[in-house]
């Protein structure tokens, strides 16, 4: 709820992703740009608004252990080109394993007492792969801008790393 977003402990949390981002070489927050000149400078690229999800982890344990997290996510279903028509890309994913060998491994699970597998999560994978295809300007949110952005009209920022929610972002992962 808004509520939320102004408690200061998600503001914080908020901000962690975006440094987050940006120590990892997602955007650069010191290059952002009015969105017509970036046009010129990458007339092929394409533009994409961003949201930032703010959720409460830990809610069904008492307040203590409840903590914000922010994630900065692409709205990747309203890609726009220069010209501000919808683009839809065409993207095929790889696949890292087949389903046999999906398939085998429960199969071990199951046939063994013991039989357990392993699962892993890597922390911001996508922000880990670098963005291909043609240039993507990201605008960030206008709820979650800093100030001196104000002087932009339409400030955008050049788009690095893959991102959550563009649809392109497994397929970079992947490769």
């Amino acid at each position: 709820n808004e509520d939320d977003a102004k408690h200061p402990d998600a503001v914080e949390a908020m901000n962690l992703e975006i440094s987050q981002l940006v120590k990892a070489g997602v955007f650069d927050l010191t290059a952002v740009m009015e969105y017509d000149d970036a046009i010129k400078k990458w007339p092929n690229a394409l533009l994409v608004g961003s949201r930032m999800l703010l959720v409460r982890k830990n809610v069904e344990r008492e307040l203590k252990f409840q903590k914000f997290k922010g994630r900065l996510i692409v709205g990747g279903h309203n890609i726009r080109d220069s010209m501000n028509r919808r683009v839809k890309e065409k993207l095929m994913h790889i696949s890292p394993s087949s389903l046999a060998a999906v398939r085998v491994c429960v199969g071990y699970e199951c046939v063994y007492e013991d039989g357990s597998s392993c699962q892993d999560d890597t922390p911001g994978a996508y922000t880990k792969a670098d963005l291909r295809g043609p240039p993507v300007l990201l605008e960030l949110p206008k709820n979650f801008r800093p100030r001196e952005f104000d002087r932009f009209r339409k400030p955008v920022v050049l788009l690095v790393k893959a991102l959550y929610g563009l649809p392109r972002a497994g397929l970079d992962w992947g490769m």
